[in-house]
């Protein structure tokens, strides 16, 4: 009647109150806290697409660090020498714009994957102090060293739920 309801055995999934019926899904947002001030960045386990982006980062950084490789070999030819000590100002410049670049390209890559900003959630206190900052490689390495495991134990997690949900010995999700 108007006014009962009734709960099923996880209230906070479905609630039955009169003629309506409410109930929520799992997001699959995962949450990972990425500095000291409590930013987060999040991963979206239930974007199948996601476990993709992510396979194909690797691709995309060895195709983007090549690129750079390319252009900083056009570079090395222009001014005659492959140290950058021994180049003039223009050399130097155009060295550090073709690094700048792909670091900057790298970054869209990760923020792709995790969101926008990432990358600066992750380098807030270095943000704050320059606003034009650019994370060298090294510190995205990090990064990415640190974030791999995180997300392979997301993966895990998360295919062993559809696992249990849709095993051999189940029909269409049910005993």
């Amino acid at each position: 009647g108007v006014g009962t309801f009734q709960t099923c055995p996880n209230p906070e999934r479905m609630l039955i109150m009169g003629n309506i019926a409410e109930f929520s899904i799992e997001s699959g947002l995962k949450k990972i806290k990425c500095n000291e001030y409590g930013d987060f960045i999040i991963i979206n386990t239930a974007d199948a697409a996601v476990f993709e982006k992510f396979g194909n980062l690797y691709n995309r950084i060895v195709e983007i660090t090549e690129q750079a490789r390319e252009k900083t070999a056009e570079i090395q030819g222009k001014y005659g020498t492959e140290n950058i000590k021994d180049m003039p100002v223009d050399g130097i410049i155009d060295y550090a714009k073709t690094n700048t670049g792909y670091l900057k390209e790298i970054i869209s890559e990760f923020d792709f994957i995790f969101g926008s900003n990432c990358i600066r959630k992750v380098f807030r206190e270095c943000y704050e102090y320059d606003e034009y900052f650019v994370p060298d490689q090294a510190a995205l390495e990090e990064f990415l060293d640190k974030i791999t495991p995180i997300m392979e134990s997301c993966f895990g997690e998360r295919l062993k739920k559809v696992q249990s949900k849709y095993n051999v010995n189940r029909r269409g999700g049910k005993k």
